[in-house]
């Protein structure tokens, strides 16, 4: 029997763990020291549900109309509501649902889920706001922002100033703020790093804001951090926009692809007359890549994906991030040969990556905590060729990476996430174990305080 639970600001919410194939889910004992520890059965079945784990009081326990069970989105007061996006920080997800809610669960140390930060320090979903006009979310490491009606407005960590307001001693905010406009024009798409956001605006330039240590606002060195967005200089036309912990990219109308920032492992890529450089704060076209449908970027390295779906990634190679035998860095793009005609390249803000097709997806990269997917983990387990992570859904919308954990929205609209749980970014049902092969993660919602 499902329980709810009310959130410290009156939201009522459940987070429900529908098993993740036949037989249940493969956990590791978070316990267990060291590199292949054994494997745990989790004791989730098909069409069992798993209560949710929320630090609340006795007299917080509610009583709330929930959907059976909803075959397709998210159930919101009684009601399945349409989930539109999902977006993955480093260890908590959020989702904007059709009703104009944003939801977010993991990690909360920094207010990212929307609640005060928690002591107990990670949670169940928790709906941020109920935005007028929401079209759009991102997420950074710890924090998070909304395209809505009346703005970009967002939420978390704000240690330097990429909520769009000082520093000072607002060092954290649960509560949205907002991102002040620039000249005008409104915010079309987001994307978050570790501590700085960018956007295209309407006239499809590139603004950022937030930390700008190493020039990944596309500013002044003399600018260490800005809460109000700044243009980037020679960057025109944009088309998409990626950040990665510290180094930005945008994607060109074309395909071209510019970018500035951190290059402590060549995440900038080869740009013609740059040299070898520690940092940039101004933008550059890489050269030689195939013109971009699509990139990504991880902590330190970045993907492409080309018109006829061929994958390339360059920077740091650590873990095989790039596709090819582990160790060292570099700024040419590498074509991963073993993917070709995918749809998408997902980056999240750790060190693996994920391509999909339809109905497919394949990650590489590092895979201590599963994250991979293919229902392995532990130090030694980091792959170069990419592997194809168990996909128990019939095809698959989007996917979304985290730091040590990955998630997927498929086409009937169901979350899928697996990978660390250590801070309840998969599931806090679950445990704090590894979660090997992707679990569905049912979300029920009331919106009534």
């Amino acid at each position: 029997m499902a329980k709810t639970y009310r959130s410290h600001l009156g939201w009522r919410a459940v987070l429900l763990v529908l098993g993740c194939m036949a037989g249940g889910c493969a956990l590791t004992n978070a316990f267990e020291d060291g590199p292949g520890a054994p494997a745990l059965d989790a004791g989730v079945e098909d069409d069992v549900d798993v209560d949710v784990a929320i630090d609340v009081q006795d007299d917080d326990i509610v009583d709330v109309n929930i959907c059976q069970d909803c075959l397709h989105g998210a159930c919101v007061d009684g009601q399945c509501t349409a989930i539109l996006q999902l977006v993955a920080g480093s260890d908590f997800n959020c989702v904007l649902l059709a009703s104009d809610d944003v939801a977010c669960w993991g990690h909360n140390d920094l207010g990212q889920l929307g609640v005060a930060a928690d002591d107990s320090r990670w949670s169940g979903p928790n709906i941020v706001e109920r935005f007028v006009g929401a079209t759009s979310i991102a997420a950074g490491w710890s924090h998070a922002c909304v395209i809505a009606a009346d703005g970009v407005l967002c939420w978390g960590d704000n240690s330097a100033s990429q909520l769009g307001v000082p520093a000072g001693t607002d060092r954290e905010s649960h509560i949205p703020t907002q991102v002040p406009a620039l000249g005008g024009e409104p915010f079309v798409a987001l994307a978050l790093g570790f501590q700085h956001g960018c956007a295209i605006n309407d006239a499809d330039q590139a603004v950022c804001w937030g930390s700008n240590a190493v020039g990944q606002l596309g500013a002044d060195w003399n600018t260490t951090q800005s809460a109000q967005p700044l243009i980037v200089d020679g960057v025109a036309d944009v088309a998409q926009l990626a950040t990665g912990g510290t180094t930005s990219c945008a994607r060109l109308v074309g395909g071209l692809v510019s970018c500035w920032g951190d290059n402590v492992r060549d995440q900038l890529g080869e740009r013609d007359g740059a040299g070898v450089m520690a940092k940039s704060d101004s933008a550059g076209v890489i050269t030689p890549l195939d013109a971009a449908r699509e990139i990504a970027l991880g902590l330190n390295f970045a993907c492409s994906l080309s018109e006829i779906g061929d994958v390339a990634c360059w920077g740091n190679n650590d873990f095989g991030q790039l596709g090819t035998e582990a160790g060292g860095s570099r700024a040419k793009a590498l074509d991963i040969e073993s993917l070709t005609q995918m749809q998408g390249v997902r980056a999240g803000l750790g060190e693996h990556a994920c391509a999909f097709d339809e109905g497919q997806v394949r990650c590489w990269g590092r895979n201590d905590h599963g994250q991979l997917g293919n229902g392995q983990n532990g130090a030694d387990q980091s792959v170069s060729v990419p592997v194809i992570a168990q996909s128990p859904w019939a095809a698959l919308r989007d996917l979304a990476l985290g730091n040590r954990h990955s998630c997927a929205l498929d086409d009937a609209q169901q979350v899928w996430c697996w990978g660390a749980n250590d801070e309840g970014q998969v599931a806090p049902s679950l445990g704090k174990g590894d979660v090997l092969v992707p679990v569905r993660v049912r979300l029920h919602f009331s919106t009534n305080p």
